[in-house]
């Protein structure tokens, strides 16, 4: 009901978003006027979205409330792209050689990490870092 509200509310304002599911939960996805939905968006989620939404999500992609990158490198591990041990610092490195880190410091790009961190499991990690172990 409150996702329905949001988006009435954002049509209403000449926006256009959907919902999209992303291992688990939804996430919007806009099209159109960008300008216009970054405009209406606060105010529409205002009483609708804003407060539930965040938690939600934060318990179902961390129920251990570990540091963000602790538990994207646990997904990792748990998901067979890399080996245990394997942890925050060593995700860092490994965005970093994959050039996903954005960080434009000239650092070479590694193929072989390009291809690990742009992997379907890869990918399924960075959307829910709890995915990994439940459907596997």
């Amino acid at each position: 009901v409150r996702r329905a509200r949001y988006i009435s509310c954002i049509r209403d304002g000449g926006g256009n978003v959907e919902l999209k599911d992303q291992s688990g939960y939804y996430v919007y996805q806009v099209s159109g006027d960008i300008d216009a939905y970054d405009r209406m968006s606060d105010g529409c989620a205002r009483g609708t979205t804003a407060l539930i939404e965040p938690l939600y999500v934060d318990v179902l992609m961390n129920p251990d409330k570990l540091d963000p990158d602790e538990a994207l490198a646990r997904c990792f591990v748990a998901a067979g792209l890399v080996k245990a041990p394997f942890g925050a610092q060593d995700l860092r490195d490994l965005m970093t050689a994959a050039g996903a880190d954005g960080d434009s410091s000239g650092t070479p790009v590694d193929p072989a990490a390009q291809e690990l961190v742009n992997s379907e499991k890869s990918i399924k990690c960075m959307e829910n870092p709890s995915s990994m172990g439940k459907e596997e």
